[in-house]
């Protein structure tokens, strides 16, 4: 898996390296409401990536998290319809993978997928 953020960083984002894989990145940005949300395109060119949906090639992820509880439905929808990350003619979902491919950093995180190519 390779991860990239976009060329224009909106204001606001911090550049990070990814967990696990510092040559990758992902950007990251707090709000005062105490939501987290991090955003990377990651390309996935081998199954043994554990792509989503078990499908190769790239994927707009945008992980949702509050430090003390879930955000909610409403919080999380209108995050995305708003943040001008995302295709808003493509589908967005939230995806449970299988139980040994689950891994998640924050236990209130919650994982939202686009296929961006193809």
């Amino acid at each position: 898996m390779h991860s990239r953020v976009p060329v224009l960083v909106p204001a606001g984002w911090e550049v990070l390296p990814f967990p696990g894989s510092p040559e990758n990145t992902l950007m990251r940005r707090h709000y005062p409401t105490g939501m987290i949300v991090s955003f990377a395109i990651e390309t996935y060119d081998s199954l043994d990536d554990h792509p989503p949906l078990g499908l190769l090639g790239t994927w707009r992820r945008l992980v949702i998290s509050m430090p003390h509880r879930e955000p909610s439905w409403n919080e999380m929808r209108d995050y995305i319809r708003t943040c001008d990350l995302f295709d808003r003619t493509k589908d967005v979902a939230m995806l449970v993978p299988p139980d040994d491919q689950y891994v998640s950093l924050n236990r209130n995180a919650f994982h939202w997928w686009q296929r961006e190519d193809g």
